[in-house]
């Protein structure tokens, strides 16, 4: 991966996070994300991945994070 693919990765995650009209929204985004990102770095086995790809891994784990942050803040509410 090069920088600039990396740079806009980063634009799309901050885009989804900053201008989703709620976080239902946000919750697809990062979905979607996710899975685009899955798929282009055939991410299969996470592990794996994450010995050797660890930037991307953590962008990847960042992400999953906010996700899950939010899907629990909605049970919650």
């Amino acid at each position: 991966m090069v920088a600039g693919q990396l740079i806009d990765l980063i634009h799309r995650f901050n885009r989804i996070k900053d201008y989703s009209m709620n976080d239902k929204k946000r919750i697809e985004g990062y979905e979607r994300l996710l899975a685009d990102m899955k798929e282009a770095f055939e991410i299969e086995d996470e592990r794996e991945f994450k010995r050797v790809n660890r930037v991307i891994w953590d962008i990847y784990d960042a992400i999953r994070y906010e996700k899950e942050e939010l899907e629990n803040d909605l049970v919650r509410n």
